[in-house]
């Protein structure tokens, strides 16, 4: 392959530039609220207008995984049952990521901020126990494997108008082809996404937080709320349109117990890329791993 052509779509703007610039207005905002008046808010209502993309981001993220989910087609996108063998593989390379975040931590753990540093020292205190539970409630899975987005977050939604439009489909860039063609879960894209979420509520906060740092602890429990919201509003959008569909776990808690596997891998990546290249944002994963594992979300 030489090129790639794409049709050009006029829009307003990926995901993550929007979603950063709404929360950073939101909290700006709430900033002026007298203490009391936070008590008092709607979140539901609140963000309305923004829960609606999330919807139907929810809604596009399904139909792309039923798009590839074809009854018929090439070998190359023929959907395939999830074995014994790939669940376990799935565990091994978690648990892989897991040992070279928690060793990269340690290695980095007198050169972070105190904050960060305190969230280093809570989960390397728990190393054993965290290998130890990964996947551990992973059942036999009655669903397929199917060609996915592969390094699916809000960066990788572009916004026309009313609706949202999915880009991007080379995958994982630090993985070699064959790997990105391999056939996964499209819980692995949903993952993404909801670490995406949590993402850009820390990094919106933190920026604010600067400004208004006399009303950071109340702003903190308003981008949480948001964060919970959005991430219960897109799954919720996600498995009513992805239901039925042979990708997807026909039991719940399997199909849970799956993406918190999928969550907590793509948390120890963040880590290492994050001390690697911005160690002033390795909080955010860590507090993603912990709040996984603590059942937060």
């Amino acid at each position: 392959t030489l090129a790639v052509m794409h049709a050009f779509v006029r829009n307003q703007g990926d995901g993550w530039t929007h979603t950063l610039n709404y929360l950073k207005r939101y909290l700006d905002e709430a900033a002026l609220l007298p203490p009391e008046g936070f008590a008092t808010i709607d979140h539901a209502t609140q963000h309305a207008v923004y829960l609606n993309q999330i919807r139907q981001l929810g809604v596009r993220t399904a139909e792309l995984h039923r798009s590839l989910t074809p009854d018929d087609g090439p070998a190359a996108f023929k959907p395939e049952p999830t074995r014994a063998a790939d669940i376990a593989a799935w565990r091994k390379r978690t648990r892989a990521e897991a040992k070279s975040a928690l060793t990269a931590l340690r290695r980095s753990i007198r050169s972070l901020p105190p904050p960060a540093a305190t969230l280093a020292r809570e989960l390397l205190d728990m190393r054993a126990s965290v290998l130890d539970r990964i996947g551990a409630d992973i059942p036999a899975l009655d669903s397929m494997r199917i060609r996915t987005h592969g390094d699916y977050h809000l960066g990788q939604v572009i916004i026309a108008q009313n609706d949202l439009y999915i880009i991007d489909f080379e995958g994982e860039p630090r993985r070699p082809m064959s790997e990105r063609r391999t056939k996964d879960s499209p819980l692995r894209d949903v993952a993404g996404m909801l670490r995406s979420f949590d993402y850009a509520a820390r990094a919106a906060f933190d920026d604010v937080s600067q400004v208004h740092a006399d009303r950071a602890s109340d702003l903190e429990q308003l981008i949480l709320a948001w964060r919970d919201l959005t991430a219960a509003t897109y799954l919720e959008a996600y498995r009513q349109t992805i239901a039925g569909c042979p990708c997807y776990p026909a039991d719940p808690d399997a199909a849970d117990a799956l993406l918190r596997l999928f969550v907590l891998e793509k948390a120890f990546y963040e880590i290492q890329y994050e001390l690697a290249n911005r160690p002033a944002w390795v909080a955010i994963p860590l507090r993603g791993v912990l709040d996984t594992l603590s059942g937060v979300r």
